[in-house]
């Protein structure tokens, strides 16, 4: 079966960094295909303009494979394949197939640039971009290349693609903290109060019957719930819906994401005129990083803004007073503890782009006694 070099987008981002591909990653690059299938197909039309259809077995011959993942953060290697060596000699659907390559990467360059997507991805086939990229995290990024540059496909950029459609929506994973004000045993349906008022209706109630109802008789007394599942937005980034919910947990008191939605509403000047607010892309991927590494397994800090735009985490474990004074800009940290029954000190400095270095501090709070429950 031949086969040449297609495509090597590389990677970027904490979960690719040991050369490595999370398996639901796996279906982003199905839909790629998908959608580079889709395109070509598109390109025939158009250089066939007497035609209304692609001719039968239009692709048959021809498929995108994963032959091996190179050095580089995460670079996958995809070669065309095609089924035998006739087809090499009289199909020409692979040319098709190059070509809807290059419009693709012109597509998303564009999108990234603020160009015209249109020119270059016809508007009926931006809808496979709600499949392709969707599990993409804010930190993360696809770069394509085009001759000597790169082109970086990111969330921001999948929603300029998406959104080119006009009314278009589109769909990401999405995680919310929320009131319940209202709920309808009868309907099975329950109110979303999210900040700023804003408000979604679930029809999720028999399934978090529990939770729900906590959160509803709790309601006057502040008590959120944290709702994970999958988001539609509009062209402006709005929430409006969330469609498939995946789980509903009770938030508590020092709930990391609810602290870090408060300080999202920090602006410059927030302390007597001074104070850098925190950068949302910061916080997002905080939001994100605390969620793995803490889960609900380690006992949860008090945050507080720092003026520099940062974030203080303190822990009272015991005898020790742990911090982590975080710059999410840089993603460095500086880590102190102090054993205040003979005032040891130990001081440490983290790369928080570092997996191991998050790791590091999971280790260290469950051996200062961090867990949820006492005992590992």
């Amino acid at each position: 079966m031949p086969s040449e070099p297609f495509l090597t987008p590389r990677l970027v981002g904490g979960r690719f960094e040991d050369n490595e591909i999370p398996l639901e990653f796996l279906a982003d690059l199905s839909a790629l295909e998908k959608l580079l299938k889709e395109l070509a197909k598109a390109r025939f039309l158009t250089a066939n303009p007497t035609r209304k259809r692609s001719p039968p077995g239009f692709m048959r011959n021809v498929s995108l494979r994963l032959a091996a993942i190179e050095d580089g953060s995460a670079i996958p290697n995809i070669v065309l394949s095609v089924a035998s060596a006739a087809g090499v000699l009289f199909n020409t659907d692979q040319q098709y197939l190059f070509d809807s390559r290059d419009s693709l990467v012109a597509g998303i360059s564009a999108a990234e640039k603020g160009g015209s997507v249109t020119d270059y991805i016809p508007e009926k086939l931006l809808g496979h971009f709600e499949l392709f990229g969707r599990s993409l995290r804010e930190d993360e990024a696809v770069e394509f290349k085009d001759g000597d540059k790169s082109v970086r496909f990111t969330q921001h950029t999948r929603q300029r693609l998406i959104t080119a459609k006009e009314n278009a929506t589109y769909t990401q994973p999405v995680t919310v903290v929320c009131a319940v004000p209202e709920a309808d045993q009868e309907k099975g349906t329950f109110q979303l109060l999210l900040e700023g008022d804003q408000r979604l209706v679930s029809t999720e109630f028999a399934t978090y019957r529990n939770e729900v109802m906590k959160a509803f008789f709790g309601y006057d007394a502040g008590q959120r719930l944290r709702v994970r599942g999958t988001g539609r937005f509009n062209g402006a980034d709005r929430l409006q819906s969330i469609d498939d919910i995946s789980s509903i947990s009770i938030v508590g008191p020092l709930d990391i994401l609810l602290r870090l939605e408060e300080l999202r509403s920090l602006r410059d000047g927030w302390h007597e005129g001074e104070g850098m607010a925190i950068s949302p892309g910061a916080l997002a991927w905080l939001s994100e990083i605390f969620d793995v590494v803490f889960g609900d397994e380690l006992i949860p800090p008090h945050l507080y803004p720092t003026l520099d735009g940062g974030i203080r985490a303190e822990w009272t474990l015991g005898n020790y007073d742990v911090s982590c004074e975080i710059d999410p800009v840089n993603r460095t940290a500086e880590w102190h503890e102090l054993e205040t029954n003979n005032n040891a000190e130990e001081t440490k400095s983290l790369n928080l782009g570092a997996a191991g270095d998050w790791m590091w501090m999971k280790v260290r709070l469950t051996d200062l006694g961090g867990l949820i429950g006492g005992e590992a």
